[in-house]
């Protein structure tokens, strides 16, 4: 397969073989795509912890976002969220993607605006083009109460049972705690 990267924000790499407009079309529909999923999955989660408190938040995180996530999909688009200290095993970075996050990590660091940070990585061979669209997710302070360095015990332990394999505490306000995926696939 021919790798052919391009990402904003980190590096930029003219691809002979892609048009420019076809690369900045598929960046308009994701960045559209990823704030559509991004929104309607704080408002569940802000509604189910509203209902049943941070307990009902973990809940829908685990049953609600990956439903929300499908909603937003279609013959062409997947969508995802990937860490790399991440809670849900599903969501484990590859290594270029693990690459990107390191570079958003490295950028947030320098003082970087977190909400800027995406890249956008074309994967082409003979029969599709396959686009990527990755958006860093920033640490607020809601994500705190399940992601930072001091989580109540009742908390923790409804974290545990649903995410044994959990790696997605001790961060802080202002650092990448991961990114929204979004793949694109068009068969030529």
């Amino acid at each position: 397969m021919k790798n052919i990267a391009l990402t904003t924000c980190l590096f930029l790499i003219a691809p002979a073989t892609l048009a420019h407009s076809d690369v900045d079309s598929f960046k308009q529909e994701a960045k559209a795509k990823v704030k559509s999923f991004a929104k309607d999955l704080k408002g569940t989660l802000k509604g189910a912890i509203k209902s049943g408190g941070l307990e009902q938040g973990i809940q829908a995180c685990k049953v609600a976002a990956p439903a929300i996530a499908s909603q937003h999909e279609d013959e062409q688009w997947s969508i995802g969220r990937i860490s790399l200290k991440n809670r849900n095993p599903n969501h484990t970075a590859n290594e270029w993607q693990a690459d990107i996050l390191k570079q958003f990590d490295a950028k947030a660091a320098q003082g970087q605006n977190i909400e800027k940070l995406a890249a956008v990585k074309v994967f082409k061979d003979e029969n599709t083009t396959k686009y990527h669209f990755i958006k860093a997710i920033p640490t607020q302070k809601l994500c705190l109460k399940c992601h930072g360095e001091q989580i109540d015990d009742k908390v923790a332990t409804a974290i545990d049972a649903l995410y044994p394999e959990d790696k997605a505490k001790g961060y802080q306000v202002g650092q990448v705690r991961g990114a929204f995926v979004l793949t694109k696939t068009v068969n030529h």
